[in-house]
């Protein structure tokens, strides 16, 4: 990369860092933790938290997450998806961006990273059964590159759709 177009990277990226900060200063405050949209699957009689279980469950189940099943959460947020993933016996590793988000999930007990998809270790290719993005593609510059991304760090191939393989990117 250019050291120009790297600076730019550089910047680019403190100033969404930045702005997730903002937030993060705003949404705990006010009782906020939990950034799912919610599933009414046509109801709208359930309260907004069953409505955030809803979508979590359905998320997990596209993946097949059980027991022994090793997740990768892209763009985690305060870890309600991770928590679920405990719950269910399996075991979640969160990403993001965000160092008080990070903070939030690591008092939870919840294994989460501070890194931007691009700078996954290599060592964690293909040791994933699920990867998750959940409202998070549509934050990156480039979300063909961040599903590349995606595919890399799972388990298996995706072309040749190996059983118990899964990735389910939903904005």
């Amino acid at each position: 990369i250019p050291v120009d177009a790297s600076r730019r990277n550089f910047q680019f990226s403190r100033a969404v860092v930045s702005c997730y900060s903002a937030v993060d200063r705003f949404f705990p405050t006010c009782g906020l933790f939990d950034l799912t949209e919610g599933m009414y699957r046509g109801n709208s009689e359930p309260p907004y938290e069953q409505a955030q279980t809803n979508q979590l469950d359905y998320l997990l189940d596209q993946i097949q997450c059980g027991p022994g099943r090793r997740v990768l959460d892209i763009g985690c947020g305060y870890g309600s998806l991770l928590k679920r993933i405990q719950q269910r016996g399996a075991i979640g590793v969160g990403l993001t961006i965000s160092p008080e988000q990070m903070r939030c999930c690591r008092d939870r007990n919840l294994d989460v990273y501070l890194y931007d998809h691009r700078a996954i270790p290599g060592e964690w290719d293909r040791t994933f059964d699920g990867v998750i993005a959940n409202g998070s593609l549509e934050h990156f510059v480039r979300p063909a590159e961040a599903m590349q991304c995606c595919a890399n760090h799972a388990k298996g191939n995706f072309a040749s759709l190996n059983p118990g393989l899964a990735l389910h990117c939903q904005t």
